[in-house]
């Protein structure tokens, strides 16, 4: 299914919402990313999963979406970003069942750069100033500083450690208010 929603994107990426010609592209980004979106899969995820991640996106509707990330100049593929429905997080703390679970992977050669605060700052805006809502959830490895120091920049407060598929994942919750005060859109 295809998303119907665009995001006007940032002074250095441009977002292109994904499609099922994406699905390889996508497969492989997520391989070399360690992504599990599907809480029960322990595997790396393959073309079917991903093609059926974008059909439950779809499915979804706004403002959950899966968008692939491209530099402005050069066009060159940064990575994907995305506002899916609650998977792991959900599963693991009933707290975040009814929201919406943020997802970021980039290329090993965008990491470093300000690209997933950039990227999934801007969906997270997309969520609560475009569709209104009012929080939203995230599931890490707990062992991973990077992506902590991701949510924090963003807002996103610690909930739990829960038991993921292939190792302990963090729980994290952001509310409009939280977000707000971060400020990373001023950044």
């Amino acid at each position: 299914m295809t998303q119907s929603h665009d995001l006007p994107g940032t002074s250095r990426l441009r977002f292109r919402p994904a499609t099922r010609d994406d699905v390889a592209v996508l497969a492989a980004l997520f391989r070399a990313t360690d992504l599990r979106p599907f809480p029960r899969d322990a595997e790396p995820l393959g073309d079917a999963d991903v093609a059926a991640l974008l059909d439950e996106v779809g499915a979804a509707g706004a403002p959950h979406g899966l968008w692939l990330l491209e530099e402005r100049a050069g066009a060159a593929l940064v990575g994907c970003v995305g506002l899916v429905p609650p998977g792991a997080a959900a599963e693991g703390d009933a707290r975040h069942q009814g929201t919406s679970e943020a997802l970021v992977a980039l290329d090993a050669s965008h990491r470093g750069q300000g690209h997933a605060t950039e990227a999934l700052a801007a969906v997270v805006h997309h969520a609560f100033e475009r569709h209104g809502w009012t929080h939203l959830a995230a599931a890490i490895p707990a062992g991973d500083p990077c992506a902590r120091r991701l949510v924090e920049r963003l807002g996103f407060r610690f909930t739990s450690e829960v038991a993921g598929p292939a190792t302990r994942l963090a729980t994290w919750q952001l509310d409009r208010a939280g977000f707000v005060a971060a400020d990373v859109l001023a950044a």
